[in-house]
């Protein structure tokens, strides 16, 4: 799917998953994203810093239309001021397969972008708009004002849609009024997914607004709604989107619309301490006695690789007691470090030169019924 941000013809499509239970756990997230040529590249500027904007709601399907229950914004990476970002390179690939691929301004593993993992009770809905933006540059860009205009052109792509696609493009018109009329940062794209639990089966749409066109060679959608649906294992349904931004950004995206039977938690990115240790081994116990070991052949400087081995795991507080030399169980000298205020879950890695990096969440559930 073609995102040009030219706001013109609306494209929309369907994926279907069918389920027996009457709730579900529904997953959405980014599976891959690649940089092919980043924002007003040169040499001065060959990065960009990019997020997501999220906006939810979530509700009741009844007869008269959308009975929505709540509503949710969210900015990924997330932390407590909303200002971090995804650092991408030209021709840089992120995926799902190696999520520490997906570092931040501080260069900290935060994890691959989920839209959304929550709980989708019978005949409920939840519905977003994804935002895909490039920070710190000059152009100040209309968006609410244009998507509006994008959605209230009766093209006769709209007009053929069935009655549900039309219900659909409705619902996407009446929650993009609550997006921010401007902003001053580049969009990279925009994309409007909900997902349905009808009758205990489970089904995503999504409203693409611009001047689209079906480019995808994993199955393309047209403007009735008909759709060749990619499934993967587990049932899962991807679909691409290959995204032109308004600073010159070209970006290919692809985004996973999954029943999983976890439901996963939004990592806030709270802060990184370093310790070091000369020992062969690192033992790491907190406060519910769960033991990590770390070897040296575990390092970045025994395994050549920029990502290292990570160990991750939750804990009780941010004051954590970590072994230089073994587990406590098996000797080695009792160290601390001290995680930000709010840390509840670590991730931990052995780098160059016996150092040793220790990256501090706040883990919360994202928004559920």
């Amino acid at each position: 799917m073609h995102c040009s941000l030219k706001f013109g013809t609306i494209f929309m499509g369907l994926l279907s998953l069918s389920s027996t239970s009457f709730s579900k756990q529904v997953k959405i997230e980014v599976s891959s994203m690649t940089a092919e040529t980043v924002s007003d590249d040169n040499f001065l500027n060959d990065t960009d810093e990019v997020y997501f904007k999220i906006k939810g709601r979530f509700g009741k399907i009844t007869p008269f239309g959308d009975a929505v229950i709540s509503g949710d914004n969210l900015r990924l990476p997330k932390n407590p001021n909303d200002d971090d970002y995804y650092r991408f390179k030209d021709y840089q690939r992120r995926t799902n397969k190696s999520p520490y691929q997906w570092r931040n301004q501080d260069a900290a593993p935060v994890d691959r972008p989920v839209i959304w993992s929550g709980n989708l009770p019978n005949n409920y809905f939840a519905d977003f708009w994804v935002l895909v933006g490039e920070q710190d540059n000059k152009d100040v860009g209309q968006i609410r004002s244009a998507l509006d205009k994008a959605l209230s052109e009766d093209s006769d792509a709209i007009a053929n849609l069935n009655p549900k696609l039309k219900a659909i493009h409705a619902a996407a018109k009446i929650s993009a009024r609550s997006l921010a009329n401007r902003t001053k940062d580049d969009t990279i794209g925009l994309v409007y997914i909900r997902a349905e639990n009808i009758n205990h089966q489970v089904k995503f749409y999504y409203v693409t607004p611009g001047d689209y066109q079906v480019s995808s060679n994993q199955g393309g959608y047209t403007s009735d709604g008909s759709s060749q649906p990619v499934k993967g294992a587990g049932g899962a349904i991807s679909q691409f989107f290959d995204m032109d931004g308004t600073g010159g950004a070209r970006y290919q995206m692809t985004i996973l619309a999954k029943v999983s039977p976890i439901a996963e938690k939004v990592k806030s990115y709270l802060g990184r301490t370093n310790d070091k240790c000369r020992r062969t081994w690192l033992g790491v116990v907190n406060n519910r006695d769960y033991r990590v070991r770390l070897s040296k052949q575990d390092s970045e400087e025994y395994n050549f690789r920029s990502s290292g081995f990570y160990k991750e795991f939750p804990v009780s507080g941010s004051r954590l007691k970590w072994y230089c030399g073994g587990d406590g169980l098996s000797g080695g000298s009792k160290e601390w470090a001290t995680c930000n205020i709010g840390t509840n879950y670590i991730r931990v890695r052995r780098g160059y030169n016996q150092t040793i990096n220790w990256y501090c969440f706040k883990e919360e559930p994202y928004f559920s019924f």
